[in-house]
């Protein structure tokens, strides 16, 4: 089950949050909207690290915009689009530095808003995303496995990645997931004695997660396949440690595949 793509929309003008607010929503994303740009801590207090940002941008918000894209970055890369006068060559040029996926002129066309928008949750960040505050492979936080995807190309995957709970951002080593199942709009990972809810979907999860390790059985479930205790190939079931988890047909072949069978 896929994730409905969370996007913040900051914006001082009533009309665009308005036109933002009401055209988003009715794609089908969620959607908050801010009239002013929040501390950096009230932001990271309300633990919102959304799948895009929308930032409405004059000369005088440009360090107030830059603090929100840096607390949203340290947890995850995310694609960047402004609102602003184009025309304007120094605001231009400083918010060039950010690196945006594009740029939309005020006042705004419906047409390209959701063009743009939707090019833009496509994009490919190299980190990911996800609510859990997915550890990436900076280089800064943990040691990374390393793998090839089969085509020679050498890649990292991180041991943990942290979760917020509460406060606290607790980390959570990826040898102990045992497997990973959908609870609505969440993605539940179970832990030998406690689950943690992250809103991530499973294939954002399973693109963090070492290939040799983790594999999908159905649309709700990732497993891990250090914790398989048997398959049951009548009824097509994965016992993992408790818990007895349904394999599709879709995926059964994957599952097969990766096993070392005797």
């Amino acid at each position: 089950m896929e994730q409905t793509p969370d996007i913040i929309v900051i914006s001082d003008e009533a009309s665009i949050r308005s036109e933002l607010n009401t055209l988003l929503g009715a794609l089908g994303y969620d959607v908050v909207v801010y009239e002013a740009y929040p501390s950096v801590d009230e932001f990271r207090d309300q633990a919102q690290i959304p799948d895009l940002l929308i930032l409405q941008v004059g000369e005088d918000q440009i360090e107030a915009a830059k603090g929100i894209i840096q607390a949203t970055n340290a947890y995850r890369k995310t694609p960047i689009v402004f609102i602003t006068d184009t025309k304007d060559d120094v605001v231009f040029t400083k918010l060039k530095e950010f690196k945006p996926f594009g740029f939309l002129p005020n006042p705004l066309d419906l047409g390209s808003i959701r063009r743009v928008v939707e090019l833009a949750l496509l994009y490919d960040t190299g980190n990911g995303s996800s609510e859990a505050y997915l550890n990436g492979t900076n280089g800064t936080n943990g040691t990374n496995g390393h793998h090839s995807n089969g085509n020679g190309v050498h890649l990292e995957y991180p041991t943990y990645f942290f979760t917020k709970v509460g406060n606290k951002l607790r980390k959570i080593p990826i040898d102990d997931v045992r497997y990973v199942e959908v609870e609505g709009k969440y993605s539940s990972i179970h832990l030998p004695e406690k689950k943690y809810n992250v809103k991530a979907s499973l294939k954002e999860l399973l693109e963090k997660f070492p290939p040799e390790r983790f594999v999908r059985v159905s649309r709700n479930f990732i497993v891990n396949l250090e914790f398989i205790d048997h398959i049951d190939t009548i009824q097509y079931q994965v016992k993992v440690v408790d818990r007895d988890i349904p394999v599709s047909r879709t995926y059964k072949d994957e599952l097969m595949g990766r096993i070392s069978l005797l």
